[in-house]
């Protein structure tokens, strides 16, 4: 008598884990030559990526959803890990502030705000109650401590095509203020659309690259004003303004003087990209709104930029020498280096090609 077959038993169930985001950048960047675009026969690039000289070149936080992606079961949002079990939030987005996070219960002393468990008595972004940052970075006993430090960082280049050491570079001068969302206001009435574009994808794959969120708000004269005032901002990003009208420059610094002192004395940081592309003018902007004697810019496309202070912030490991792309220049000033300004890139002959000022106790 033929025995009937045994059932056979059950398949554990198998997890199939989600494709960390770094390999799917990495799969962008394999198959970004395919995507190309040639910016010199008009081509365009895909969605999700932005062009960079002839190149087009991922959007890193493409990955990631409006909102900021889905949070874990039980972990928080954004860039931060889920706990006890819970998965990872998605990659929180420019125009967001990370996924909301999961059901999660903190230990004490820790206090549950938007950003996870913190402990209000020392984290300088939550310092006494949630969403209080300190200028300083220091907290103690949940109150800020210490005078602001400001910084002001002049790079002598347009971004109209960029390298990952230059990418780098402006990460470095974006991303220096811890404060997380990180509060980005954008000037860019008078610059050439695609090196703006440059410019933007840049901070998003730096973002990325760092695990850092951020909103990025791009507004006009008008409301330039009001975005640096009582600590509604962190950074205050200046494209270069090569489109703009002869004499419209230095009319616009003598109105942002005020505003961007303040801004600076209050701990804030503003990068300004500066080059003689255009109407060659930006000088004038440095100097009527106070940021930099500024006399004149040198022309470095194809010479070598040198990292002459590694251990600046904004030189922190960037390679040297670089090649200068396309728009890049010296900065004739008479400011040289001292305390409380440096020179932390320069051309052959020590003129600086990005200078770091800092105000501040």
């Amino acid at each position: 008598m033929v025995q009937p077959a045994k059932p056979a038993p059950p398949m554990a169930p198998v997890s199939v884990l989600p494709a960390a985001p770094w390999l799917l950048a990495g799969l962008l960047l394999a198959i970004s030559g395919t995507l190309g675009c040639d910016p010199l026969v008009g081509g365009e690039c895909q969605d999700g990526f932005f062009a960079d000289g002839t190149e087009c070149l991922p959007i890193l936080d493409e990955l990631s959803t409006a909102n900021g992606g889905h949070p874990g079961s039980g972990g928080d949002g954004g860039f931060t890990p889920g706990s006890s079990g819970g998965g990872s939030g998605g990659f929180g987005a420019s125009s967001g502030s990370g996924g909301a996070a999961g059901a999660e219960q903190c230990a004490l002393p820790l206090t549950q705000c938007p950003a996870g468990c913190v402990d209000l008595d020392s984290d300088f972004s939550n310092c006494g109650a949630c969403g209080v940052h300190c200028p300083t970075e220091l907290c103690i006993d949940g109150a800020c401590i210490g005078d602001p430090v400001g910084h002001t960082v002049i790079i002598g280049m347009s971004y109209l095509e960029s390298s990952a050491s230059t990418r780098r570079l402006l990460g470095n001068a974006v991303f220096r203020s811890l404060h997380s969302p990180l509060r980005i206001v954008d000037y860019r009435d008078y610059a050439v659309a695609g090196a703006s574009q440059v410019v933007v994808g840049a901070v998003a794959s730096e973002a990325a690259l760092r695990g850092r969120s951020y909103a990025l708000s791009t507004v006009g004269l008008g409301g330039l004003e009001e975005a640096l005032v009582d600590g509604a901002s962190d950074v205050l990003l200046v494209h270069d303004q090569a489109l703009a009208p002869e004499g419209v420059l230095a009319g616009l610094g003598q109105a942002l003087a005020g505003p961007i002192e303040d801004f600076v004395t209050g701990g804030g940081t503003v990068v300004v990209l500066a080059t003689d592309t255009g109407s060659g003018e930006m000088c004038d902007f440095l100097g009527a709104s106070g940021m930099l004697e500024c006399t004149g810019f040198a022309s470095m496309v194809g010479q070598w930029v040198i990292n002459v202070l590694p251990t600046d912030t904004m030189g922190n490991g960037v390679p040297s020498p670089l090649l200068a792309k396309e728009a890049t220049a010296a900065i004739l000033t008479k400011e040289g280096p001292s305390p409380g300004i440096a020179h932390v890139f320069t051309n052959e002959t020590a003129s600086p090609v990005v200078i770091h000022k800092v105000t501040g106790p």
